[in-house]
């Protein structure tokens, strides 16, 4: 593997908002929400590969064990064992950063696997025609989750009657901790693997993108602890100090008129990915911030209009939003596009 080991990070509890409101937004669509997280999970993959983070090779085993290492350096997973017993593929992983999040997905009855590294294997199984169906799982004395996978075709016809395993395991012991820290490259891929997940749904992407806004809000709530007191620009104020916080930027500045709202970003941990996507004139992005930041201004009665970005030096962005109220502008399906983010 070409990567190298990060100097920047980011607070786990910053990736884990973004999963939870990804995995919350597709949870209504069941098994084909499972396609879609997997779907991200092949963003993620394209990132690592064109970042050198892990190299490409027509041997799966040889990807996953790149893959390993990846998400190993960067501190979300201590190690992979992967093993055979019959027919079924027995995956064991130790100091696994998503337990919290599966934690709090599963309080919710959400079981979409949105684990990064697991849907990036996900979609590694599904550009080889199969699909991992869980059968068997069990959190382990020494912290290791294990799951038990049957192989099926990976097609419609054959997609299993639940994505969940035959007897859910209790994780209620494991304790949440949002403070550990990850290498940038991890929530880099995750943030590039969301963009390039929802692109092929065209304006539909914009729509789940809002719900996945309003997701990382209600987990930076309920489990970040962040309290919000109802008014938008001090709102803002309270999420931009907690994603600094957070590693997402070592500066946020807003500026909020009634018609247009400046986010500045300095040392930008998700400036590589937004460069990457402008460059290649994606209409979506997907920074945390932004995403929970337009929530927050259409439940304060505002509509959020054409957003433009700019890049500003090597690590630095800034983000315009036009802003009206909701009842100054009627709907016109033919205005959806303008709320993709643009150049």
């Amino acid at each position: 593997m070409s990567g190298q080991t990060p100097k920047d990070h980011v607070q786990l509890v910053v990736l884990d908002s973004v999963l939870f409101g990804t995995a919350s937004a597709l949870d209504y669509l069941g098994l084909e929400g499972q396609v879609m997280m997997d779907k991200i999970g092949e963003g993620i993959l394209e990132y690592c590969f064109r970042r050198g983070f892990v190299e490409q090779s027509e041997d799966p085993q040889q990807v996953m064990k790149e893959l390993d290492s990846f998400f190993g350096e960067n501190g979300y997973v201590g190690g992979a064992r992967i093993g055979q017993e019959g027919e079924l593929l027995v995956v064991t992983l130790l100091n696994w950063q998503y337990l919290g999040l599966m934690k709090r997905l599963r309080k919710d009855k959400h079981y979409l696997l949105a684990c990064p590294f697991c849907i990036a294997g996900n979609a590694l199984l599904r550009s080889k025609g199969h699909f991992g169906q869980v059968v068997y799982e069990e959190l382990k004395p020494d912290g290791g989750f294990l799951r038990k996978y049957k192989m099926i075709p990976a097609n419609a016809s054959s997609l299993p009657e639940s994505l969940n395993p035959p007897k859910l395991t209790d994780i209620n012991q494991v304790k949440y901790d949002g403070t550990v820290m990850l290498g940038a490259p991890v929530f880099e891929a995750v943030e590039f693997g969301l963009a390039r997940g929802f692109e092929y749904l065209g304006v539909q992407a914009q729509v789940l993108l809002d719900n996945v806004g309003h997701g990382i809000i209600e987990f930076l709530e309920s489990e970040a602890q962040l309290t919000l007191a109802g008014n938008v620009t001090k709102d803002l104020e309270t999420l931009s100090s907690f994603f600094k916080t957070g590693c997402l930027a070592e500066d946020i500045q807003l500026d909020i008129s009634s018609s247009q709202a400046t986010t500045t970003f300095r040392n930008y941990c998700y400036q590589p990915v937004l460069r990457m996507l402008l460059d290649e004139d994606s209409r979506l992005t997907s920074c945390p911030f932004t995403l929970a930041e337009k929530a927050l201004l259409r439940e304060a009665g505002l509509t959020v209009g054409e957003s433009r970005w700019s890049i500003l030096g090597e690590k630095d962005a800034q983000l315009s939003l036009r802003l009206s109220r909701i009842d100054e502008e009627a709907f016109d399906e033919t205005k959806i596009g303008a709320l993709m983010d643009k150049v």
